[in-house]
């Protein structure tokens, strides 16, 4: 079943049948910028910035960031050997953290709302630099600790796994005893959301940043 007919059997059938929601965290509970932060470290470059793309890509910096427990010297490690002038791992992490941008409070008013009808988990691919900003800046917001939204969060570096491996999934529905039919997984990129298909895992079509509360099939779980 491809997307389009997966959002036509939400919208129509299927949001009777949820029962479980899986959240992402990056855009779609916290917006977030990457390009605010590729742009900051290319103003540094040392070599052309299609080498840099290319260190980057060849290497899967990004993807081992997210299976790693504490990234914090391998990506400081990585990065400045492809800047022109080393820096410090501090100025690296701010640099990395540019791209954390603001949660989107109606979106946690939503989840919030959710709780008492449906089982909620987080799912989200991640490294332990920006865990420990955001995970800051939302107690320091909402005055709780974000996890306390759902039954159970799932951070890649903490389990070793990423999406779109389809052994993340598995692993979220098996632990919880969840029925990937009455399960709606809401992710940003498309890749994620095939995957979760393939297991019969429901999802809605949308973009990084896009307010998943305006969707009139998220507006329907909720009651509205």
């Amino acid at each position: 079943m491809s997307g389009v007919q997966r959002y036509v059997f939400l919208s129509e059938i299927s949001k009777f049948m949820i029962k479980n929601i899986i959240f992402d965290l990056g855009g779609v509970l916290l917006e977030i910028y990457p390009e605010r932060s590729i742009m900051a470290f290319k103003s540094l470059l040392s070599n052309d910035k299609k080498n840099f793309d290319a260190f980057f890509l060849a290497e899967k910096i990004f993807e081992k960031m997210e299976i790693i427990s504490d990234c914090s010297d391998f990506f400081a490690s990585s990065m400045n050997s492809q800047l022109q002038k080393p820096l410090s791992n501090e100025q690296i992490f701010e640099y990395w953290n540019l791209l954390l941008g603001d949660f989107i409070p109606e979106t946690i008013e939503a989840v919030q709302k959710l709780k008492s009808n449906y089982r909620l988990f987080l799912l989200s691919n991640t490294n332990n630099l920006h865990f420990d900003v955001y995970s800051s800046k939302f107690l320091q917001e909402f005055g709780f600790d974000m996890c306390e939204l759902f039954e159970q969060c799932y951070f890649s570096h903490k389990i070793g796994l990423r999406k779109p491996d389809l052994a993340i999934f598995h692993k979220v529905l098996n632990e919880n005893n969840l029925v990937a039919r009455e399960t709606l997984f809401l992710d940003d990129m498309t890749y994620n959301r095939e995957a979760a298909e393939q297991l019969f895992i429901q999802t809605l079509p949308f973009t990084t940043n896009d307010r998943v509360t305006l969707l009139p099939e998220f507006r329907a779980l909720i009651g509205e």
